[in-house]
């Protein structure tokens, strides 16, 4: 899901190259992690890292964006 939302551009956060990638094989592809980080030539743990940074991102966004909403509805209420 997450990785629907980054790759269809509802969730504008930048990545590196490792993330996107990440993203792609674990989110879209469906593969195993250990097969993710075999194809891209790095340990497991790493991968995971990536992956982590990446979903902190997305959830910093998507914290940000549901506060901007309840903000401006409670300044709808106030007038």
């Amino acid at each position: 899901l997450v990785a629907r939302l980054v790759f269809t551009g509802r969730v504008p956060v930048g990545f590196s190259a490792h993330q996107y990638s990440t993203l792609v094989g674990v989110g879209l592809q469906h593969k195993r992690v250990e097969a993710v980080a075999r194809d891209l030539g790095i340990e497991v743990n790493q991968l995971l890292a990536n992956f982590n940074k990446a979903v902190r991102k997305v959830t910093a966004w998507l914290r940000q964006a549901a506060e901007k909403e309840v903000e401006s509805e409670l300044s709808l209420a106030d007038t």
